[in-house]
């Protein structure tokens, strides 16, 4: 197979969205550790482990972002932080309801089938995401894309967090979602720069 010749078939701007979401995913993961320092424990002996997910989480969500967003390559910095913002958000949103509905299967004592329960968060974080991609552009490309970032996201998060357990596990599951958002601002920022670097502006004057 040639990895090279499959690189370079992979569109441009889909490249710098991928590029870009591979640096946002870490700073995503470094966030995350850093808020779980403060509201539970440091784990910075442990946080390398979450790196190869948080790139993952990353890269897709750069994916979906050039699907969802295509706009974010040709528009502002400030607007194309905003979309970060937008697209770190939803998927926080997006994904908190595994969460939510396994915290109250857990408290009634329905979660019990180990299985059972992957099958079911897995299905329903890329049900949410993808879901959000059709609605947003009614094509294909942006409903995997959505379904894969959503999926990625609780992953990268260690699947649902057990907020139903402490306040503490609480904190942490909304610490996410401002992390999510500062990630996603890198990520349209990076977006952005590398496209323009990649397709230089022309002077004609």
């Amino acid at each position: 197979m040639n990895t090279s010749r499959t690189i370079r078939t992979i569109p441009g701007a889909t490249r710098s969205a991928l590029l870009g979401g591979l640096l946002s995913g870490l700073v995503g993961a470094l966030l995350f550790a850093t808020a779980h320092a403060v509201l539970i424990a440091p784990i910075w002996t442990r946080m390398w482990s979450g790196f190869p997910w948080g790139a993952l989480a990353g890269v897709s969500a750069g994916w979906m972002m050039i699907e969802v967003f295509p706009t974010v390559v040709t528009t502002t910095p400030a607007k194309a932080a905003a979309l970060g913002v937008l697209l770190g958000a939803s998927l926080w949103f997006l994904v908190a309801p595994v969460s939510v509905v396994f915290a109250i299967l857990r408290a009634a004592g329905t979660a019990r089938h180990e299985l059972a329960e992957v099958f079911f968060a897995v299905a329903l974080a890329i049900s949410s995401g993808a879901a959000f991609g059709w609605y947003r552009t009614r094509r294909w490309r942006a409903t995997i894309a959505g379904g894969l970032a959503s999926l990625m996201l609780m992953l990268g998060m260690a699947g649902p967090v057990p907020i139903e357990r402490s306040q503490r596990a609480v904190h942490i599951f909304l610490a996410v979602l401002p992390a999510a958002a500062l990630a996603g601002s890198v990520l349209g920022l990076v977006v952005r720069w590398l496209e323009l670097r990649r397709i230089p502006r022309t002077d004609d004057g």
